[in-house]
């Protein structure tokens, strides 16, 4: 079994790339989704949100509010960090349970999706890790646009994650999202022939 990584920073692209690999029959554990099961009402991972941020970050319906939760991590990287150590320990006991399930299945080649891995590592058993590059200068293009944020704006964001070109260092795979979506799948395909002879 290989686990491989899939990781860019916001406005790359990643999203392009993992559509792409679940079209072409290959699994992605996506973490994204996984941190929303892990704080629905009655899982421990809301309980210890309400422990440590208070009942205010709850909806009246026992939800979690997340524009609550947001307004007191957002300009507080200690409250952030605080955050990320009670919710990541679940999200990957279970991206790991998947993987193990899906292994179990018969896939030979599993991808799990997580954003920030440079910025926030993770526990699990991996083998390689893809990152979804482009320029920084086009990606604060592209933010701007996506979102429609100010210069100022988008460029705060993409300054809150490790610069782009640090995590092009340390990659395995950089699959460059530059230019249009065939390219980019040009890549893809060619890095999973790789992979394929090297697990025949």
């Amino acid at each position: 079994m290989t686990v491989i990584i899939i990781t860019g920073s916001i406005a790359t692209g990643k999203s392009t790339a993992t559509h792409y690999l679940e079209q072409q029959g290959y699994p992605v554990i996506d973490t994204d989704v996984i941190s929303r099961q892990v704080v629905t009402p009655g899982h421990v991972g809301l309980e210890r949100i309400v422990d440590t941020f208070g009942e205010g970050v709850l909806l009246e319906d026992g939800q979690l509010n997340r524009e609550a939760l947001g307004a007191i991590i957002f300009n507080d990287s200690t409250a952030r960090e605080q955050l990320n150590q009670l919710l990541h320990p679940l999200i990957f006991a279970e991206a790991q349970k998947q993987i193990e399930r899906t292994q179990q299945a018969g896939q030979q080649i599993i991808f799990v999706d997580i954003p920030l891995f440079f910025e926030v590592g993770t526990d699990i058993k991996y083998d390689a890790v893809w990152l979804v590059s482009i320029p920084e200068d086009l990606q604060l293009k592209r933010l701007m646009a996506r979102n429609q944020l100010s210069k100022a704006d988008a460029s705060a964001r993409i300054k809150s994650q490790i610069p782009i070109q640090e995590k092009e260092q340390k990659a395995d795979v950089v699959l460059n999202n530059s230019r249009d979506r065939d390219w980019l799948y040009r890549q893809i395909d060619l890095e999973m022939n790789r992979l394929k002879g090297h697990n025949r």
